[in-house]
């Protein structure tokens, strides 16, 4: 959709949530394999962190007061040939009574959207295999995804 300002916003497709497997969890301290949803309802400070292993991980600033949420990647790889840099989102809520954040992960893919229709998305390459653990704010939850397309042996 087009914001008031005249910059494109964006939001997952709704047939998005028809991958969700099972039933949402408390996110703080959850495992998850290598295709998950975390969504973070409502904006307040706080961090997302995804540990992938002991020295990889990356996180999801939210700074309400600011406007902004910021993904850094700087520790996400320990492969010498991964990019480490930090994406800001600025605007990145509104009142519209969408989740604050939603972030998909898919394997090595993190996509970021938030509740004013704002969407980082990056590639973080992490060394480690799944399970990777959640670290998030007493409110979010995360849902285990399935994968969005089969693979048929020939």
């Amino acid at each position: 959709w087009s914001a008031p300002d005249g910059t494109l916003r964006t939001a997952p497709h709704p047939a998005v949530d028809t991958l969700r497997t099972g039933e949402a969890r408390p996110a703080d301290g959850a495992r998850i394999g290598p295709r998950a949803e975390i969504v973070v309802p409502a904006a307040a400070d706080g961090t997302v962190r995804l540990d992938f292993g002991p020295d990889e991980y990356c996180t999801i600033e939210l700074d309400p007061a600011a406007g902004t949420v910021t993904f850094d990647r700087t520790h996400a790889s320990l492969d010498t040939r991964a990019h480490r840099d930090r994406s800001v989102a600025p605007d990145a809520f509104d009142d519209s009574g969408r989740p604050a954040v939603r972030v998909f992960v898919d394997g090595s893919v993190v996509e970021i959207f938030t509740s004013a229709g704002r969407s980082l998305t990056s590639r973080v390459y992490p060394v480690a295999a799944p399970d990777w653990t959640v670290h998030a704010s007493a409110d979010a939850v995360v849902h285990d995804l399935a994968p969005a397309i089969e693979t048929v042996a020939s």
